[in-house]
């Protein structure tokens, strides 16, 4: 992280951090007016920033690039390889405390400096989904700082400008439209005709929730038999020595997605053998999708068909310890709450999931069950307590979330332009969409809970 060649910043460096300087009010105007849509458009992790001036004391509003760490976020100091220290950064060490903004959400943080050990240990990772950044460090003699953001226990903060108390406005919305391929396309168009793109395509991207790195674990394509029907799917193996425990994960009502392969990739960087079965590899998706819901309503049908073949495909894996957790998100945390009835199952975890019947027959054989659900759902508002009843009634160990400040689908963070008509409209009749504080706490509770149920006492994983 530290160049050798570099004594003072050449007229490429400091024309570079003068546009990056000078495009920060644009910046987080465009994201915020946006709810944090324009920033997907070039698939890296951004935030907006405030932190309290040194010297003065006020507001200083900056955008950065994020990398997921767990329920952290780092954030790297480059300042586009000038040899001091970007502001913010100074002003984060003379006060930890600042408000992060990511897409409609907006939360306290607290600023911790990495030492030079863990920075060395993350910077692969940077560089990996930033390439950018090593043409800084050539630029400097300085070490690069790299800063750990904790999101603070607090509730959801409100901000100017923010989605907090707001969900959904922002400039796309104001156009009463959804973005779709083509306006995801002109934008690109219209940035690169500007010159723009390079200077605010670095400063205005996100990608989905989990950094792909090369310290991350891969995800690879699997394909497995399911009765005479081949079955496509995506699978991660921790990088860690094994064996591992395993967890199918079930998409939601989507489909295959960018954003199930970051869960799979969250559920192996935590050390669990992850599988997640393409359900829809049969046919079309709104086909399909209809007859998985026929099915999880009967209690049996190809889809139920296809998570059994799952089930024996990774449970006859050499790696795999044998102990076999569920996870499903919308749709598939309804078939989570079906398969966790089973009895076949150490450990299920249903996201804004319906159980197709709460009668106790159904979990009187139940594994232990972690369910999540967001407050303002409006289609599953009594399902969190029927489900606590249930489960209270024939004594299985469960624990049940409702976050307050989130709707459907707040751990599901798909692109714009991976998201269908028919969804972006049934998005208008049911809050929905990634909540990151919810989504930050979920991930933490879900893997503490499968810490508990899924590993041995003397799992060296654990």
């Amino acid at each position: 992280m530290m160049a050798t060649d570099a004594s003072r910043p050449g007229i490429a460096t400091r024309v570079e951090h003068l546009l990056d300087s000078r495009s920060v009010p644009l910046a987080a105007w465009l994201y915020r007016r946006s709810g944090g849509r324009l920033a997907r458009l070039y698939r890296r992790k951004v935030m907006v920033l405030t932190t309290t001036g040194r010297r003065s004391g006020q507001p200083r509003t900056v955008v950065v690039q994020y990398f997921a760490d767990g329920r952290d976020m780092i954030i790297v100091a480059a300042n586009s390889g000038m040899p001091t220290h970007p502001a913010w950064y100074q002003n984060l060490m003379a006060d930890p405390h600042a408000l992060v903004e990511i897409d409609n959400d907006t939360f306290n943080v607290e600023a911790t400096a990495l030492t030079a050990e863990e920075a060395a240990e993350f910077w692969p990772r940077v560089l990996d989904a930033a390439p950018d950044y090593a043409r800084f460090s050539q630029r400097t003699d300085r070490a690069i700082p790299l800063v750990r953001l904790c999101p603070s226990p607090s509730a959801t903060a409100g901000a100017p400008g923010t989605g907090a108390g707001t969900s959904g406005a922002g400039w796309w919305p104001r156009l009463r439209v959804r973005p779709k391929p083509w306006m995801n396309a002109a934008m690109r168009t219209l940035l690169r005709t500007l010159g723009i793109r390079r200077r605010l395509g670095r400063s205005l991207a996100v990608v989905a929730v989990t950094d792909q790195s090369g310290s991350s674990p891969c995800v690879d394509t699997v394909t497995i038999r399911s009765g005479p029907r081949p079955m496509n799917g995506f699978v991660a193996a921790p990088t860690a020595g094994g064996p591992w425990p395993g967890v199918i994960v079930i998409h939601d009502a989507l489909g295959p997605s960018t954003d199930l392969q970051n869960q799979v990739r969250w559920l192996a960087d935590e050390g669990f053998l992850a599988v997640a079965p393409d359900l829809y590899s049969h046919g079309g998706r709104l086909r399909c999708m209809f007859s998985a819901m026929r099915a999880l309503t009967a209690g049996h049908g190809p889809t139920f068909d296809d998570l059994a073949a799952t089930r024996e495909w990774l449970e006859a894996q050499p790696n795999c310890t044998g102990r076999i957790g569920v996870i499903g998100f919308c749709l598939g945390g309804g078939y989570a709450l079906a398969l966790a009835g089973t009895g076949q199952f150490a450990a299920a975890n249903a996201n804004y999931g319906d159980a197709p019947s709460y009668e106790p027959d159904r979990f009187s054989r139940a594994c232990p069950i972690i369910a999540t659900y967001g407050q303002l759902d409006r289609s599953l508002r009594s399902a969190p307590e029927r489900l606590r009843a249930t489960l209270d009634a024939v004594g299985i160990d469960h624990e049940i979330i409702t976050y307050t400040d989130a709707g459907h689908g707040f751990l599901n963070d798909h692109p714009p332009d991976e998201t269908p008509l028919w969804a972006s409209i049934a998005s208008r009749l049911v809050v929905t969409g990634y909540h990151g504080p919810s989504a930050h706490d979920a991930r933490h509770r879900i893997i503490a809970f499968f810490d508990q149920h899924l590993r041995d006492d003397d799992d060296p994983t654990a």
